[in-house]
């Protein structure tokens, strides 16, 4: 399961990267594009992806719950 975050969302939830290395540069929005473009074809591989930005972790979790029992 892809939980899928935009390069906006993820660099606000990494605090602009001040803590992860492969986003410190001076645009760590662009950081976060060029690594998602790296590892899309990895991330295309789940059987379902869900969108998280703007979504609270309880949201996301009934999503991703709803998806594995409909699959069982």
């Amino acid at each position: 399961m892809w939980l899928q975050a935009s390069p906006e969302e993820s660099c606000r939830r990494a605090g602009m990267g001040e803590t992860r290395p492969l986003l410190q540069s001076p645009d760590p929005e662009e950081a976060v594009r060029r690594l998602l473009l790296q590892r899309e074809p990895f991330y295309a591989m789940a059987d379902a992806v869900v969108a998280t930005d703007g979504r609270s972790a309880e949201e996301v979790a009934r999503d991703v719950l709803a998806i594995w029992v409909a699959r069982r």
